[in-house]
């Protein structure tokens, strides 16, 4: 099968796309600029015959068959790894031919790849094809991007994919995703997922002794995410707190990261079932500019927000190929002076490393001490911080800082078992003016996703 040569400037990840004006047939187009130029050095050490003026580069041989491109492209491959770097056609020979117009089409969609491998055959198998990036958001979205094309893919390494794909089949999919003009839609449709959990779990009463309802969501949340892929176990203990951890067969199996056979150590992520007063589902919920109250009343995202987090959170870890070692509670009472947090059994916590609470004010506190007591050394709370100024700009990085008593106190052991406590977007909780800003809340749901992915896996 003969193919256009503009489709073979795709597939070779010569050029994006963006930059071409028109091609017809074997001309091409173009003004006169350095990236002309490149694709003229790109042909010539391929052997391919051209002539170029000013407006425009004319191939002269005859259109080359699928079959051709492979072995073409090979021959001049020198083998490296991708920088991160916004525009990849400049060093494209540094990727692994098959990969080339993936790597070019998904940088130009604004996720940087940081690595790639076109997969191999070997002697215990098959390594199939995989891309890295620079967060887990756009890790994320090249997932959601992939599962749109109905091609098999799942997370691999810390942010990275793994996709089900044969050489031909990759060189055909950079002719798809050049298509694409936008992926903004992905983006919105994470966002709205998010979004969908967090105004059901506004629409449910809870005030403090008074959880069963709220609960019941969180236990058919569970139920729904384990009818796909089995890996959360949890329980509800006597004082009515939701108890539950991850389950890998990986891990399981292998003591995976332990080469002494003791049990891996987990990550904690926290929040509280309760509210302290009572709102009426009837009363409606008011967004605007990203702004949510309730038309009267508390709004009840302290600490619905951070329920809604956790949730999240499990339902996207499903698509690890290994499960990250997560302990996950759901208290009750909290809004009683920590009750439903001192009920637990300190054997909850004898296999968890660290702690993340999710139920702070504002939009960038890491909480590791109050007045009276410490959570956590500051050091793994400049941890956070650092992770967070690697994903965020200058001014959304989260900050250490002094803050008041929550569940966070009966967990944290300081030095022994680090936990801070962080933002989650509401402001004026426990009143009428009770607000949360959707943006913060997101943005703390990437945090702790990056946390998950460089603590638990890294």
């Amino acid at each position: 099968m003969s193919i256009s040569w503009y489709d073979f400037l795709i597939m070779s990840g010569i050029i994006s796309g963006s930059v071409v004006p028109s091609v017809k047939e074997n001309v091409i187009n173009w003004n006169y600029d350095d990236e002309k130029h490149r694709v003229e050095n790109h042909l010539e050490s391929l052997g391919i015959k051209f002539t170029s003026n000013y407006e425009s580069i004319i191939i002269l041989d005859p259109k080359m068959e699928f079959d051709q491109i492979d072995p073409l492209l090979q021959k001049h491959y020198r083998g490296g790894h991708e920088s991160g770097e916004p525009n990849i056609t400049r060093d494209i020979d540094l990727v692994e031919p098959p990969m080339r117009g993936v790597v070019v089409q998904i940088n130009r969609l604004g996720l940087p790849t940081t690595g790639s491998c076109a997969g191999h055959i070997h002697q215990n198998g098959r390594t199939l094809p995989w891309l890295t990036f620079i967060t887990r958001k756009d890790t994320q979205i090249a997932l959601e991007l992939f599962k749109s094309f109905s091609i098999p893919v799942q997370y691999h390494f810390l942010n990275g994919i793994q996709l089900r794909a044969e050489r031909d089949e990759l060189y055909r999919l950079s002719l798809r995703l050049s298509e694409i003009r936008s992926i903004e839609h992905i983006e919105n449709s994470i966002f709205e997922s998010r979004k969908r959990t967090l105004f059901e779990l506004l629409q449910i009463p809870g005030q403090t002794g008074n959880e069963e309802a709220v609960r019941e969501y969180v236990l058919d949340e569970l139920e729904k995410i384990n009818s796909k892929r089995s890996y959360l176990k949890f329980i509800v203990d006597d004082a009515g707190n939701i108890l539950g951890s991850t389950i890998s067969p990986r891990i399981k199996s292998r003591n995976y990261g332990r080469s002494n056979g003791a049990p891996c150590k987990k990550m904690l992520l926290a929040a509280h079932l309760d509210v302290t007063s009572e709102f009426s589902p009837s009363d409606q919920l008011i967004e605007k500019d990203n702004i949510i109250k309730r038309q009267k009343g508390i709004l009840g995202a302290d600490d619905r927000a951070g329920v809604a987090i956790i949730l999240n959170l499990l339902k996207e870890v499903g698509d690890f190929r290994d499960i990250p070692p997560l302990k996950f509670i759901f208290t009750v009472r909290e809004e009683e002076g920590e009750k439903g947090a001192e009920a637990i059994d300190p054997d909850f916590y004898e296999d968890v490393s660290c702690g993340i609470s999710l139920d702070r004010q504002n939009c960038h506190d890491i909480v590791y001490k109050s007045s009276s007591k410490e959570y956590s050394n500051l050091e793994f709370a400049e941890r956070v911080a650092r992770v967070s100024s690697q994903i965020f700009s200058d001014e959304n990085v989260f900050v250490p800082c002094q803050g008041g008593v929550s569940d966070l106190r009966v967990w944290s052991e300081k030095d022994a078992r680090p936990c801070v406590n962080l933002s989650v977007g509401y402001f004026d909780e426990h009143t009428d003016d009770e607000r949360l800003d959707l943006i913060c809340w997101d943005r703390t749901h990437q945090l702790v996703a990056e946390l998950i992915g460089r603590f638990s896996l890294g």
